[in-house]
């Protein structure tokens, strides 16, 4: 029988994806402290047979202690870019699964509040100086799995944190201190605590390497610039262990975790060199990154470093221009002197994202009809964050969301005979949407199905396109673009029931419910305004969506929320408006079908979750004949 989860459970459970480990949490509690402007933050990490005890103490701000600051979301700021904790997830979900206290002196109020079996007290506090020290303890003491595994993994989490506070130290002016019981396990270098140097300046002293060759790239949208150890420094020899590249990633304010661009980073630098790498994102055009990082392999690094050996002003490669040879300027903060380097590679690099690097974007497969029975359809899950811009095809079995392991792609190509055989990819093959704009249309299959040819890595893959599927998820996007609120008032009020943690959700986002069509009274109570879209009135359910979006932080700027009565419409009016399996289509069609489907955000499943387009592949090294 099934059962439909409790809160309380669900909770739970978002709270295991929100604090998964120890690392996760010391990291919540340090963003927490940056947040409030420390300028010193301790942490203690207390073990004792097997129990572990958390302390973490900062100079910040301290905590506003009022009544929603335990409650989901009640800590959030959003709208705050500069911000790490943004979504106020952290103290909300630590209630959940640990005791805690917190004495936090705010702006002279000093507040004491003791978090035990999910029941909160708050007391007058004792802390004298300006800040937050916070103790967690029995941290999912109630999950005895859970429990064990962190109590297994601790010292490789306290790595992790190490790794961690190194980063801030480079962004954040910080005296850090981190001990494992009586043992100091990192302390802010006594030669960059509350010193103005740049981040590149904290790089080398952070990581110790005072012998090195800097070289930059510079995008439309970032800086990149790499500091290069030369062969026998000091830092090679101490720990070979450590990564050969890493870095940070930053805006300036604050460290922005990007692993798609931290792997194409990895990837782009082919050097036998230890890298240490400075990227500030000027703007946050991940695409346009992406795709300019891509070109950094185009470039002769080892001739650059070669020129280079007499430590002058760093060489200057500008990847804005997929033609441009040579670099012109350089960042500020390096000088205004640079060389000119030619590039010395001169092969093809395609202009994409690399279908290794999109984890997350994993599609699953299912079987839809014995015709398929040799066919992996692929269909995006609609509860993962996938890149719009790229599907990952690659085989899944029975678990959907896990990494493939040892599952090879047997790809049904055609070859210079024009016979149909077999292609092995070891780890994947991507479609992007480019590439959906240069599928060759061969003919229609089975009045239902557009065959489809691509040219890519040296062969012609087959693609099946499902008619129907493709035509909805054209029409869906193009009713949803026009989709356009208009106001409504109430000539009788309409009463609505709130919390007042949603109405305190109101008041501090005014502005996103009115945008969505709704207006209230002055207390909340009552709604005098409410979104119509055609011949519909929307009410309290919307607002209430409206509010959970906002809980959950998904939420976009200047944009409006697609009701989920309203997706439902859509999504139907789509379908009845598309070409049915059956229709026999001419080549002007099938062309008019795949060239929309390329030009939409959301090519790859309709709205209902059938797949549009999948990779025609061999099963059981069978060829189809």
């Amino acid at each position: 029988m099934i059962k439909i989860l409790s809160n309380e459970d669900s909770a739970i459970i978002q709270t295991e994806q929100i604090l998964p480990d120890i690392h996760r949490l010391i990291k919540e509690m340090i963003h927490n402290s940056i947040d409030a402007q420390a300028t010193s933050i301790t942490i203690t990490i207390c073990t004792v047979d097997k129990s572990i005890v958390y302390l973490i103490e900062d100079n910040g701000t301290g905590i506003e202690v009022n009544e929603y600051f335990l409650m989901k979301g009640g800590t959030s700021k959003y709208g705050q870019n500069n911000m790490y904790g943004y979504k106020g997830m952290t103290l909300y979900s630590l209630k959940l699964v640990s005791d805690f206290s917190i004495n936090t002196n705010y702006n002279g109020i000093k507040k004491l509040i003791n978090a035990k079996s999910r029941e909160v007290s708050v007391m007058q506090g004792y802390k004298d100086s300006k800040g937050t020290t916070i103790s967690i303890s029995s941290y999912y003491a109630l999950n005895p799995i859970r429990y064990n595994y962190l109590l297994t993994n601790l010292n490789k989490n306290i790595q992790y944190i190490v790794e961690d506070i190194r980063k801030y130290n480079t962004v954040h002016n910080i005296q850090f201190k981190l001990y494992k019981n009586q043992s100091i396990l990192y302390n802010t270098l006594y030669s960059i605590a509350n010193k103005p140097l740049s981040i590149t300046e904290r790089i080398i002293q952070i990581y110790n390497i005072p012998n090195s060759v800097r070289i930059v790239f510079k995008g439309k949208y970032f800086i990149l610039e790499c500091i290069i150890e030369k062969e026998g420094g000091k830092s090679a020899r101490s720990n070979k262990k450590e990564k050969r590249i890493q870095g940070v990633i930053h805006n300036k304010s604050r460290i922005l975790e990007k692993s798609s661009v931290e792997k194409a980073v990895q990837s782009g630098l082919t050097i036998s060199n230890r890298v240490f790498y400075n990227l500030e994102i000027l703007e946050d055009k991940e695409i346009t990154i992406l795709s300019e990082i891509s070109r950094i392999s185009k470039y002769n690094i080892e001739e650059a470093l070669a020129q280079n050996e007499k430590n002058q002003p760093p060489v200057i490669f500008n990847l804005t221009d997929e033609n441009n040879e040579s670099a012109s300027q350089q960042s500020t903060e390096i000088g205004n002197s640079a060389r000119i380097i030619k590039k010395a590679k001169q092969e093809e690099v395609e202009n994409k994202i690399p279908a290794a690097d999109l984890e997350k974007e994993e599609i699953a497969s299912k079987k839809s009809s014995k015709t398929r029975e040799d066919i992996i359809t692929l269909e995006k899950d609609s509860s993962s964050q996938i890149n719009e811009s790229e599907c990952n095809v690659s085989e899944i079995h029975d678990k959907p969301h896990s990494k493939v392991k040892d599952e090879r792609i047997q790809a049904i190509v055609i070859d210079k005979n024009e016979c149909l055989t077999t292609h092995t990819y070891e780890s994947g093959i991507g479609l992007t949407i480019e590439e959906l704009s240069k599928l060759v249309i061969v003919g229609q299959f089975n009045n239902g199905f557009i065959i489809c040819t691509l040219a890519k890595e040296g062969n012609i893959h087959m693609y099946i396109i499902d008619q129907h599927a493709a035509d909805e998820a054209v029409n869906y996007e193009q009713l949803r673009s026009t989709v356009v609120y208009k106001k409504q008032k109430l000539i009788q009020p309409m009463k609505v029931k709130l919390t007042e943690y949603d109405m305190h959700v109101i008041r501090e986002n005014m502005e996103y419910v009115k945008r969505n069509g709704f207006g209230l009274n002055a207390e909340l109570t009552e709604l005098i305004e409410v979104p119509s879209y055609e011949d519909r009135i929307y009410g309290e359910s919307e607002l209430l969506e409206v509010i959970e979006s906002i809980k959950e932080d998904n939420i976009e700027e200047g944009k409006h929320i697609i009701f989920t009565e309203l997706r439902r419409l859509l999504a139907s009016k789509a379908c009845r408006s598309s070409i049915m399996i059956g229709d026999v289509l001419n080549m002007q069609q099938m062309s008019k079908i795949v060239s929309s489907l390329s030009k939409t955000t959301r090519p790859w499943n309709c709205p209902h979750g059938r797949p549009t387009i999948i990779l025609l592949q061999n099963r059981k090294n069978r060829v189809f004949r």
